[in-house]
């Protein structure tokens, strides 16, 4: 019979926890306009509060990111959706855009703030470029795409509050509101 070697326990290497990994991350919110005037908080309630799910959020924190987590802002970018899910007529979202106002805030102080004309639009259609209510034949790769990219990233620390407040004076919007931070989320390494 072989002789069975002495192993030592497996230990944890202490230099692991000084790690840091860096993701390439986007943080997304929804909100639901209910065709009224109103403010709406974005990034405030988290998946699992208010019916909130994944295809409406993720944050899992309530204004915060998880512990030990913190981002870089490096874009901005939203999508405007009506009620049946296709975006809304050039009409209606040009009032809507004209009535908004947009503010970022990390630690109750503004760090972004930008009239609703400003907002940079991911993926809105022209009425031109939808056929009929279904959207039948657009192609999602032709669609114009654009962020707002930040000549220096804003940075989200461990522990930091922010949201991003939209102020709306239009009522004619009924649909869904999204809101996209895209940008670099560092996160402990794994040990």
């Amino acid at each position: 019979m072989p002789k069975r070697r002495r192993v030592a326990p497996r230990r944890p290497n202490p230099n692991l926890k000084k790690i840091r990994q860096g993701l390439s991350y986007v943080l997304y919110d929804r909100e639901t306009p209910a065709g009224a005037a109103e403010d709406f908080s974005m990034f405030s309630t988290p998946k699992g509060t208010s019916g909130k799910t994944f295809k409406d959020t993720n944050m899992l924190v309530a204004g915060q990111l998880p512990a030990a987590h913190e981002f870089d802002i490096q874009a901005i970018g939203f999508t405007i959706l009506g009620a049946a899910g296709i975006p809304p007529t050039h009409d209606v979202l040009a009032t809507f855009l004209t009535n908004l106002y947009m503010e970022l805030n990390i630690n109750s102080r503004p760090q972004l703030q930008l009239p609703g004309p400003a907002l940079p639009l991911i993926n809105q259609m022209a009425e031109d470029q939808v056929s009929d209510a279904t959207g039948i034949g657009i192609s999602i790769s032709s669609l114009p795409r654009s962020v707002l990219k930040l000549t220096e990233p804003l940075h989200i620390g461990k522990g930091e509050n922010f949201d991003m407040q939209l102020v709306s004076a239009d009522t004619a919007l009924t649909g869904f509101i999204y809101a996209y931070l895209f940008g670099k989320l560092y996160r402990p390494g794994l040990a």
